[in-house]
């Protein structure tokens, strides 16, 4: 179990595999996607019911490693997130 504060942010990142086919609009049920991220971010917060962190998911379909370094400081740092989550697969290929 990770216990994570109220004030605390997850950030997931990485290609197709992080994306999960989430939307691209504020809906609860498909923003964090249908994948890893979104299984991950399930039971963080059941595991972190009291204290509700954040969780955000940027995760963009056919990412490289450049394409997600160049975007590093928009979608990880400016959330100055508490717990970073780097997944790719083999778009550099």
């Amino acid at each position: 179990m990770i216990n994570l504060n109220k004030k605390d942010t997850v950030v997931f990142i990485g290609d197709s595999i992080t994306h999960g086919g989430r939307g691209l609009c504020m809906d609860l049920n498909h923003i964090m996607g249908h994948g890893y991220a979104e299984m991950v971010c399930a039971r963080l917060a059941a595991d972190n019911l009291e204290n509700m962190p954040k969780f955000i998911n940027k995760g963009i379909s056919g990412q490289t490693t450049q394409d997600i370094a160049a975007r590093w400081d928009e979608d990880v740092i400016k959330y100055k997130p508490n717990v970073v989550s780097l997944l790719t697969g083999i778009n550099d290929i």
